[in-house]
């Protein structure tokens, strides 16, 4: 799952700190690792796909001034 972390109190998010969590059985989840994390930058509308070959495929709204494409291997 990729997602903001910074949502959690508040009605106002910021679009940053932008994070990949992974579980097991969709009820647990651990953060695994952030992608972006500025204070003055916006990450948003992320997308995620995991590969066959198991590297997991992530493109999302990078600053608002373009499209940023990170592939990981969990």
């Amino acid at each position: 799952m990729v997602f903001r972390a910074s949502c959690r109190n508040s009605t106002r998010c910021r679009r940053t700190p932008l994070c990949i969590a992974v579980s097991d059985d969709g009820e647990t989840w651990r953060h695994e690792l952030t992608l972006e994390n500025s204070p003055v930058s916006q990450y948003s509308y992320p997308a995620i796909i995991q590969g066959r070959d198991g590297k997991v495929h992530c493109v999302y709204t990078w600053r608002r001034q373009r499209v940023a494409y990170k592939q990981i291997d969990l």
